[in-house]
């Protein structure tokens, strides 16, 4: 992933920390609530596969004047854990990081849930890696009764403020050995006026999943994640 060094695309990265946990989160069509499975500190990142990366991107959305915006980054990786399905190493994971960005002036803003579409009736399995102490970590997760779109979900949200506008770096662990070309990011967000008045902005990015150059990309965790926080703090500049 190309993204900022907390928000985004870190994440790719991250994932391949080192041993995957014992426990696990299974998310099934139609659940709700599933408290996602802490994977680990990302701080030991053993070389990690890549086969797609995404961002960071800028994305704003919600009426004139109330608008919100959100950075973010996506990767695909090779699961790097100790295997949940039966493809093994060879199994997708699909990673995201977020950060909010702003909000209207004169609202208290925060982020209520990152989703994901592409998923299908795939088995899932979601999980978090800790970047930042102060960043965000999602409290549960959902899945739409057909399948296809994974949610996480943070309460009582992602707020705006230097330390604490960012997630933790949110992980889906699938079957999958392929992916679409495509695929859907989802936000929302909530913004409360002072007179009382309250938006739930929400918005959906369409990321064109194009793979890396060779379709695979063998990253030293480290390194990357280097490269990734120098952008963050550019794009911040």
């Amino acid at each position: 992933m190309t993204r900022p060094r907390c928000a985004v695309t870190v994440l790719a990265l991250l994932v391949l920390l080192h041993a995957a946990p014992a426990s696990s989160s299974t998310l099934p069509p139609g659940a709700t609530g599933v408290v996602p499975t802490y994977l680990g500190q990302f701080s030991s990142l053993p070389p990690v596969t890549v086969l797609f990366g995404f961002g960071p991107t800028t994305v704003t959305f919600g009426p004139a004047g109330s608008q919100v915006t959100v950075r973010f980054g996506e990767d695909i990786i090779r699961d790097p854990f100790t295997p949940l399905f039966a493809c093994g190493a060879n199994c997708l994971d699909f990673v995201l990081q977020t950060e909010l960005v702003s909000g209207p002036v004169g609202a208290t803003t925060v982020l209520n849930s990152i989703s994901m579409n592409t998923f299908g009736t795939s088995a899932v399995d979601v999980g978090w890696l800790g970047d930042q102490s102060t960043y965000v970590a999602p409290s549960g997760a959902d899945r739409g009764p057909l399948g296809d779109v994974v949610s996480f979900d943070f309460s009582p949200g992602i707020p705006t403020g230097s330390s604490h506008d960012t997630s933790q770096i949110l992980v889906i662990r699938t079957d999958r050995t392929s992916f679409s070309p495509q695929n859907f990011v989802g936000f929302a967000a909530t913004e409360t006026f002072a007179n009382g008045s309250i938006l739930t902005p929400t918005v959906l990015y369409s990321v064109q999943t194009v793979p890396e150059p060779a379709s695979v990309t063998l990253v030293a965790g480290g390194a990357l994640l280097g490269a990734l926080r120098k952008r963050r703090r550019a794009a911040r500049t």
